[in-house]
């Protein structure tokens, strides 16, 4: 949550999982990180990261796809029809 797309595209392409939902809150953060930078008024890095941090715990709803935290049993189910 530092403001940095690079390291987010770069696992996104390594593990082969692009997730919408997630994709709507990178998308999100990128822009707060850049807009807090900006506005600094000598916030460190750090100390951004952390308020981004929270602002996004406190926001409602999933942060990511929740099909994505089924170990293995989606595809059992998807394959086998179960």
């Amino acid at each position: 949550m530092r403001g940095f797309s690079t390291p987010v595209e770069n696992l996104q392409t390594a593990t082969g999982t692009k997730d919408k939902i997630a994709q709507h809150w990178i998308e999100i953060l990128l822009k707060k990180a850049r807009e807090m930078k900006a506005d600094s008024r000598g916030r460190s890095t750090d100390e951004i990261a952390a308020e981004l941090a929270e602002w996004f715990k406190e926001q409602p709803g999933d942060k990511i796809n929740p099909l994505l935290l089924l170990e293995g049993r989606f595809y059992t189910i998807v394959l086998s029809g179960d």
